[in-house]
């Protein structure tokens, strides 16, 4: 409380008491909820992850009966036909909607991804000549790359992708002449705060990829969901809004972060922080020697588990043309059940491995114990690496990803037949 003095008159003249000075306390609870905000999109962001990679999932599903039965048909009526035509532009879309699923799973982070290590400025570098060609030519592009002999890992057709995606949005955002700056640097995490809000307080040096641009900038309303699978700012017909939703799923899963900074009508700048790498760029003999081809039964039994009707269907019809006999179950209880009477006769099991109940690297266990040269094919509307929880799977020897043509699906058969041990 103060005490007011007067003068004589009763004006004020002055005011006694204690003041106290609250500006720490402000800053820890501004400070406080921005992290709660943070915490809040975080969260926010998981959970649209796993929407998306369910959605993608299942309509992978749907797309490989969409496929398997297209091709089917196909098989059965000449080239000439008058619907011929028809069912291949069928078949050109499944490819192209499968095109925008594996954006999705990306931002889901469950697309298959093979970092290795790459000299960061060089593989810049070599995109100019493509984004040239791409970036209107009244757009000029700047490159300003500090990082020379840099090392990182990164899968370099997802960074070509990253990198395309933001440079096309920042050309997109330019409205007549502007440029588009593409900087890297050195930054130590201790020490740059953009860095520390998302990576915490974990040590080490990251490289800063900076991509600004002279456009229109992004709405305020509209930056908390640029993110969002779907969100666009542009206009009907215009974008899929899947752009900047795989480009955050990708860096994250390089264990890398992403960060916007927007000032409406004057531009926008997205940094990407990716972790520097010690090693040094070399690659060894990787080369295997072909596997010998496996002597098999003049009717060879495959078991199937696949809990979806349409693409159990597709799979029996496929194989049963290439001279297979078979069994089929919907379940793992149900294929145990199966291979029990069959143990000695079923050489190759074809499953899914997200299934009801137990899944199919479990069912895979179990099977092994009723015939230990019993060989496996995988297949899932998920990627290889992302099915890491439930075993060993490698899209090399003894996985497919859905959807896939019947053509692949049999030459991997043929894979997973020829090769003397397939990992589990």
């Amino acid at each position: 409380m103060g005490k007011l003095k007067k003068d004589e008159s009763g004006n004020p003249i002055a005011m006694q008491g204690v003041t106290e000075d609250i500006t720490e306390r402000k800053e820890t609870e501004l400070e406080r909820q921005r992290l709660e905000e943070q915490l809040q999109q975080s969260q926010k962001m998981e959970l649209l992850g796993q929407l998306a990679g369910g959605i993608a999932h299942d309509f992978n599903n749907m797309l490989a009966a969409i496929q398997g039965n297209t091709e089917l048909v196909l098989n059965y009526i000449p080239s000439t036909a008058p619907h011929y035509k028809h069912l291949d532009a069928v078949l050109l879309s499944v490819d192209r909607s499968a095109g925008m699923v594996k954006q999705l799973l990306a931002f889901a982070r469950k697309q298959a991804i093979q970092p290795q290590a790459i000299e960061l400025d060089r593989e810049l570098e070599r995109m100019h000549l493509i984004l040239r060609k791409l970036i209107r030519e009244n757009i000029s592009l700047r490159w300003q790359l500090n990082c020379p002999d840099t090392v990182v890992k990164l899968d370099p057709a997802n960074f070509v992708q990253i990198i395309t995606n933001l440079c096309i949005n920042a050309s997109d955002a330019i409205d007549g002449q502007g440029s588009i700056t593409l900087d890297t640097r050195m930054v130590n995490n201790e020490s740059c705060k953009e860095l520390q809000r998302f990576a915490g307080n974990a040590s080490g040096k990251y490289v800063r990829i900076s991509i600004v641009d002279t456009g229109s900038g992004i709405p305020d309303q509209a930056l908390p969901h640029i993110f969002e699978p779907f969100f666009t700012t542009k206009g009907v017909g215009k974008g899929t809004g899947l752009g900047l939703s795989m480009v955050f799923g990708s860096v994250k899963q390089h264990n890398g972060y992403i960060t916007c900074e927007t000032d409406p009508g004057k531009g926008t700048r997205f940094n990407l922080f990716f972790p520097l790498v010690l090693e040094s760029i070399g690659a060894g003999d990787t080369s295997t020697p072909v596997p010998p081809r496996l002597a098999a039964p003049d009717k060879p039994m495959v078991l199937i588990v696949e809990d979806e009707p349409d693409i159990l269907k597709i799979i029996s019809h496929a194989l049963e043309n290439a001279g297979f006999d078979m069994v089929s179950a919907e379940n793992a209880e149900d294929a145990i059940e199966l291979a029990r009477q069959h143990a000695q006769e079923i050489i190759l099991t074809v499953s899914d491995v997200i299934l009801p109940g137990m899944n199919g690297v479990e069912l895979s266990q179990k099977l092994l114990q009723l015939n230990p040269t019993m060989k496996f094919l995988f297949i899932s509307g998920y990627s290889a690496d992302t099915l890491g929880e439930y075993g060993q799977i490698s899209e090399e020897t003894n996985f497919i990803s859905k959807p896939f043509s019947l053509i692949s699906f049999l030459n991997m058969i043929q894979t997973v037949l020829r090769n003397p041990e397939v990992s589990l």
